[in-house]
This record gives structure tokens, sequence and C-alpha cells, in this order.
């Protein structure tokens, strides 16, 4: 064999490598702890969340709203024109309430924001499994299709957080409405 023969069978190896390590390139050690540490941190930001609303969840079904409990007619009833402790306290409730609205509405705001970042390590995950099928790395493969599947779930949990934050806020508005219009209506 000459000089030029194995040049060319060595580079003829290598350039047919390496379409499989480029495909499987995604399968590699650096890739996955990289990927695997970006699942951690958005798992961990979604259970902080998720634990922070179960929380403010507690702190509401301990309220009673009056909305719920009394009809506008009745609320009207129990008004004193010149009581100033009864009109106090029902400013204190309608500032209290729109406090929760706001810290509400920022939280929402958050979830929201993120939503995109679940939709995209789920991507990246695909990608990941994609590219390890094409190397034949099979259990790397099924690994990842499973995180894949895992932030697809993610996200239809973030969703329904996302929901459930926008009805407990919908309540704490509808209570100021109310109790505004109460106000006003004096």
């Amino acid at each position: 064999m000459t000089w030029q023969h194995i040049t060319l069978t060595i580079a003829t190896i290598i350039a047919l490598a390496l379409p499989i390590g480029a495909k499987g390139e995604h399968c590699q050690e650096k890739s996955w702890n990289l990927a695997l540490e970006e699942q951690q941190q958005l798992d961990d930001w979604y259970n902080k969340h998720a634990s922070s609303f179960n929380h403010m969840l507690y702190l509401h079904r301990q309220k009673q709203f009056l909305f719920q409990d009394f009809s506008p007619a009745e609320l009207e009833q129990f008004w004193l024109p010149h009581s100033g402790s009864l009109q106090l306290k029902v400013n204190q409730q309608i500032y209290n309430a729109n406090m929760v609205v706001s810290q509400l509405a920022e939280e929402e705001a958050r979830l929201v924001a993120n939503l995109p970042e679940v939709q995209n390590m789920q991507q990246q995950w695909e990608e990941i499994s994609e590219h390890c099928n094409q190397a034949k790395l099979v259990r790397n493969a099924i690994t990842s299709t499973h995180y894949a599947l895992s932030n697809y779930k993610l996200e239809k949990q973030l969703n329904l957080l996302i929901n459930k934050v926008s009805y407990l806020k919908s309540l704490y508005q509808q209570e100021a409405k109310l109790l505004q219009e109460l106000l006003d209506n004096q």
C-alpha cells in the first residue's frame, strides 16, 4: 500500500465515522450533564412555585369572601351610613384584596414567562433522543424520550397552575370590586 492510499483510507474512515459522531454528539456526557442540570433547575423552580401556590391556597381557604356569602342587597343592609369603623374595615378589606390580586398577578406573569423554558427543555430532550437514536444509543434515546415526556407533563401542570392562579386572582378581584361599589354607592 502506498502512503497516499493509506491516507485516503484513513480519511475515508474518518469521513464515514464523523457523521455518526456528530449525530450522537448530544448523547455525550457533557451534553447530558448540562441538560440534566437545566432539568433539575426547571423542576426545582416549578416545585417552588407550586408549593408557594399551595400555601396561598391554604390561606385562601381560611378566608371568607363577602361577595360569596352575601348578595349586594344584603351587604347594603349591613352598611351603616355614618359608621366610620365599618367604612375603615371595608377599606382595609379592599386594600388587602387588591394586594393579593397584585401578588397573584405577579406570580401569574412569572409562570407564563417561564412556560417557553419548559417547552424549550422538552424540545432539547427530543433532539437528544433523536441524536441518540441516530447514534444507535438505545438506552440514552429511551431515557431522553422519558425526559421529553416529563416536560410535556410539566407544561400541562404549569398551564394548570397558571389557570388556578388566575382563578384565585379573579376571586379577590370580585371581592375588591363589590366592596368598592358598596363604598361608592354610599
